[in-house]
């Protein structure tokens, strides 16, 4: 549900995502916390899911031809 509900905002709003997520991300709140890691210098985890995201559609190719 809460997924659905943050897609159907982003539908609504033509700002960018990044720019929603900065709208709703209380300053040294918790989430902030856990945003900055993702973001943090390596960025291991946002280089992890992109790696996935690439694998999941170039598999998803593969079967569909």
């Amino acid at each position: 549900a809460t997924l659905a509900g943050a897609g159907a905002m982003m539908d609504a709003d033509a700002r960018a995502p990044a720019e929603m997520r900065k709208a709703v991300t209380s300053p040294g709140g918790t989430t902030e916390a856990a945003l900055k890691i993702f973001d943090g210098d390596d960025a291991a985890m946002r280089k992890l899911v992109e790696k996935a995201v690439q694998a999941a559609a170039k598999r998803a190719g593969e079967l569909t031809d």
